[in-house]
């Protein structure tokens, strides 16, 4: 695993993380938003324009004239869009006379030039029309006295255009891939605010009112095995390996002065990770020096006992006072060991008192109790475990853990009044080890079998034969003084 802290780096791979999950809606309605906006523009059928232009008044004169005849162009701009114009313009081209006509007459006082300007789905045509609109506009000057600043020239007659001004499917296509991109985003949203889905620090942090000491990400081409189950036992040189340390020391010295001698981890869905942090803990506080146990009460899942690959082996806390716990040592990790998930049951309905009485014998010879429970809408017994050990962590996992089992986890520890140390935001939790967990272990039905034998022998004939009816494990004596393996 690796750790980032807090900050705006992880807000914004937060939604990031929405974009690389939805990449593939994103590209396929962009390309076809504007793949369907090319063809369509494209059946349109073109629209051509013809320009001509006039200049008003002469081209040398007095400035008193000149600025006349710039006045003017504006008067003569509005009579040729008239419909005295326009109609005898149809009449010349012989069009029809209910034909609309798309017309604009643009005056330039600085210039005094006139631009007379018509749209038609026919590029000849549309040149004809502005043509004919200059030559009407000139047939309408006054007979008689003509001032020279009223007079109309043709300066350049309006010719065929060879493009078409619309439509322009390649503007059309790109700005539809811009709409359907945008339209695509506000779906997606919409879809991840429906899903209630938990997508960042900031946002665990306002819903579990509690501080997030960072999140943790496993490296995608780190796979767990038996021998090598966490990445601060297999690649303790790593980066990922140094971010796990880190995570490990913010939660149990997150009071520096009084540092836990017992932590719970739990998450809000199986498989989401914390698992991982739960034994990164106790590899990354053992491999310094420290005494650590590891027990795995998630009696259903059995999670942190598929990672460290014991499944064949039944543990079971909850023997009478007199007997021994019954620990696996942790080949390659000196200080550090495992109570695997029993195969009996006998965890899953314990009491807090039970549980606090386990605890001490747990604590007893060694410095860090590290627990990993079931969630809390899973398992009741967690809220037991909760109650007496130093402090509880919350692993959500972003993107799947929903936003509603964060918060009743967090609302439910402090109901009964729980030590909630925080959370922690877990990105790509093992998929592999998933499939791997659930998988059926040959010797899971046998371990089942003994350790319900266990548990009736102990019931009804005592915890001596109890314990010589357990599996070939050999009783670890609890050490009552704390030494540091050497």
């Amino acid at each position: 695993m690796s750790v980032r802290v807090k900050g705006s780096k992880l807000e914004a791979s937060g939604y990031l993380a929405v974009a690389r999950r939805w990449w593939w809606a994103l590209v396929i309605a962009t390309w076809a938003a504007g793949l369907a906006g090319y063809l369509v523009s494209s059946s349109i059928q073109p629209t051509y324009e013809g320009e001509a232009k006039l200049l008003v008044g002469p081209v040398v004169g007095t400035s008193d004239v000149l600025r006349a005849a710039a006045s003017i162009s504006n008067t003569y701009a509005v009579l040729a869009t008239s419909k005295a114009v326009l109609d005898a313009a149809r009449s010349e081209v012989n069009l029809p006379a209910n034909t609309h006509l798309e017309t604009r007459a643009i005056p330039d006082e600085t210039t005094r030039i006139l631009s007379i300007r018509a749209q038609y789905g026919d590029a000849r045509k549309a040149a004809e029309i502005a043509n004919a609109m200059a030559a009407q506009l000139m047939a309408l000057r006054p007979t008689g006295v003509q001032l020279p600043e009223g007079q109309l020239q043709v300066i350049e007659a309006a010719q065929a255009p060879t493009a078409p001004i619309a439509p322009q499917p390649t503007l059309i296509a790109v700005i539809a891939a811009l709409i359907g991109l945008l339209a695509t985003g506000a779906l997606v949203t919409l879809v991840e605010y429906l899903r209630s889905r938990v997508n960042s620090a900031k946002e665990l942090g306002e819903m579990t009112r509690a501080p997030v000491f960072g999140f943790t990400s496993r490296r995608r081409r780190f796979r767990s095995t038996p021998q090598a189950p966490v990445v601060t036992r297999a690649e303790p040189n790593s980066r990922a390996a140094a971010n796990a340390r880190l995570l490990a020391m913010k939660i149990v010295y997150s009071e520096v002065q009084n540092p836990l001698s017992s932590v719970l981890v739990v998450g809000t869905a199986r498989y989401d990770g914390s698992a991982d942090l739960a034994g990164n803990i106790g590899a990354a506080l053992a491999a310094s020096g420290r005494r650590v146990i590891l027990v795995d009460v998630n009696e259903e899942f059995g999670e942190l006992t598929a990672l460290f690959g014991l499944q064949t082996r039944a543990g079971d806390l909850l023997l009478d006072a007199d007997n021994t716990i019954h620990a696996q040592s942790i080949a390659g990790l000196k200080g550090l060991e495992l109570i695997p998930a029993g195969r009996s049951g006998s965890a899953e309905l314990v009491d807090p008192e039970t549980a606090r009485l386990v605890l001490e014998r747990l604590a007893k010879g060694r410095e860090l109790v590290v627990l990993h429970a079931a969630p809390i809408h899973l398992a009741a017994s967690t809220l037991a475990w909760s109650q007496v050990v130093d402090g509880t962590v919350l692993v959500v996992e972003r993107e799947r853990s929903k936003r509603a089992d964060a918060a009743f986890a967090a609302e439910n520890l402090r109901s009964i009044g729980a030590r909630f140390l925080g959370s922690v935001l877990v990105v790509h939790a093992p998929r592999s080890r998933r499939r791997r967990a659930t998988m059926p272990d040959p010797g899971a039905a046998q371990a089942a079998r003994d350790g319900a034998v266990a548990t009736r022998l102990r019931r009804h004939v005592g915890p001596t034969a109890a314990t010589e009816a357990r599996p070939s494990d050999e009783p670890m004596p609890v050490r009552r003084d704390v030494t540091r393996p050497e």
